[in-house]
């Protein structure tokens, strides 16, 4: 081969493999718990009791006051593997049907497709006193996080990283590696997430996630915080 073919070769390999996406390291049996809490300076308080309704934007959940994620089994979708999981959330009131209500709970089940990335089948269950409700998706958009906790997008992750998606309703999403920092002894990358919505309401948020993973170990939102306990 001649030295100039050689040379070409020998430094597009490296940069093919550096730019292909990374996917989720998970096994059956795992489980991650998070709680929030509310930080104001040096201040630490308990979670938001409540999330109060802006009448014409756009209404954006609270983080959960407290959540579980478990990966509880390996299912077939089509000719690819993918890993069952479980999100269990303790949420506030934040809905104006929920009121009257201590906090809501709420479980989400999905599949993530271990060749792909996608997030998959996802059905949700939200229960407030005696009122129950449900919905299913065949999947998630690329830009989408199922519970806070992964979404497809992380795949592509890498140090000058930055993305944005337009979604059919006109809200923009941008996704931002500002740089990486450990957290509880693992190297992170910290990314910045940014809503637009129609309305020109924004919603920021800060993600610290797993480089190696591809999970979020911790995130932060106006005041609040959630982090990875166990």
């Amino acid at each position: 081969m001649r030295p100039f073919l050689f040379a070409l070769l020998m430094a597009w390999i490296p940069a093919t493999a550096q730019d292909a996406p990374t996917m989720p390291k998970l096994k059956v049996g795992e489980a991650f718990s998070y709680t929030t809490q509310v930080e104001e300076g040096s201040e630490v308080k308990e979670p938001l009791a409540s999330y109060k309704e802006s009448r014409g934007t756009a209404l954006v959940a609270p983080l959960p006051n407290s959540q579980t994620v478990k990966v509880t089994g390996e299912e077939a979708c089509g000719e690819h593997t993918c890993l069952a999981v479980e999100a269990k959330q303790d949420m506030p009131p934040y809905l104006r049907c929920h009121r009257g209500y201590q906090s809501v709970s709420k479980t989400i089940k999905a599949l993530i497709d271990l060749e792909t990335g996608d997030v998959l089948r996802i059905r949700t269950l939200l229960e407030a006193g005696k009122s129950v409700s449900n919905s299913s998706e065949a999947s998630f958009e690329s830009d989408s996080t199922l519970a806070d906790f992964y979404g497809a997008w992380m795949t592509e992750l890498k140090d000058d990283y930055m993305q944005v998606f337009r979604r059919a309703s006109g809200e923009l999403r941008t996704f931002r590696v500002k740089g990486r920092e450990e957290v509880q002894g693992r190297d992170c990358f910290v990314v910045e997430r940014k809503r637009l919505m129609p309305s020109k309401q924004m919603v920021e948020s800060t993600m610290w996630i797993d480089a190696e993973r591809r999970v979020v170990l911790r995130l932060a939102k106006g005041k609040q915080v959630m982090r990875l306990v166990r």
